[in-house]
């Protein structure tokens, strides 16, 4: 299990154990393999943000073990989850910037092909839209790094052949198709994981599990 699942793990366990310190009321929190995930207390109308409530002690919250239980965890949770570089109040926005680089190499978003590579090129950045869409399926908490990679492939081919017209796409497919595995099966190679495309998934994981915590944070306690 990679450092930043295991952070999440334990932002969920403090948070299920120690959110409310009588005990009757807890969070449910679920981890596996592919990391954690922890439910926020049901959302109580009329308390938090918004119109009414706010605050508990004199306000008749007192002895409602829900109402208590949610006042607590909306105080704790951004100083639990803020340990780990989590700010629920400025979640970090999801990036995306087409192919991009690896290991400070740039990445094209054109079509490489040994065939006729000038008009190749002049097709532009055939593949950028598809190399976005896996940038926003990695910043999904929750995603599968397997799964995202997988997209990219199917996304290159089917994107990249839109934007080149007829007869020329016949031409160019297999390059198309060439291009679309090579950045998929080098994204799942075993001797770049470590040190390339995991990182850079569990980095996005991490942002996409803020901004997704930030938005529940929102909806309960504002």
């Amino acid at each position: 299990m990679s450092g930043s699942r295991v952070l999440r793990c334990v932002v969920a366990a403090l948070i299920a154990a120690g959110a409310f310190a009588g005990g009757q009321a807890v969070a449910n929190s679920f981890c596996s393999i592919s990391g954690c995930q922890v439910r926020p207390p049901t959302l109580i109308p009329g308390y938090g943000g918004g119109g009414g409530g706010g605050g508990w002690g004199n306000d008749g919250n007192s002895g409602d073990p829900e109402r208590e239980y949610q006042a607590t965890w909306c105080m704790d949770f951004p100083h639990e989850v803020g340990k780990y570089g989590c700010d629920v109040y400025s979640p970090p926005p999801l990036t995306v910037n087409g192919c991009g680089a690896s290991a400070g190499t740039p990445v094209p978003d054109f079509l490489l092909s040994p065939v006729n590579p000038g008009v190749a090129a002049s097709f532009g950045g055939i593949f950028a839209e598809a190399c976005n869409r896996h940038d926003s399926c990695y910043g999904t908490a929750g995603a599968s790094k397997a799964v995202c990679d997988e997209a990219l492939n199917r996304d290159m081919v089917n994107m990249g052949k839109e934007k080149i017209s007829v007869p020329l796409v016949y031409l160019f497919d297999a390059a198309i198709r060439g291009q679309a595995w090579a950045y998929s099966r080098y994204l799942q190679w075993d001797w770049v994981l470590p040190w390339n495309s995991e990182q850079h998934f569990n980095r996005a994981q991490d942002e996409g599990y803020c901004r997704k915590w930030a938005a529940e944070y929102g909806q309960i306690c504002r």
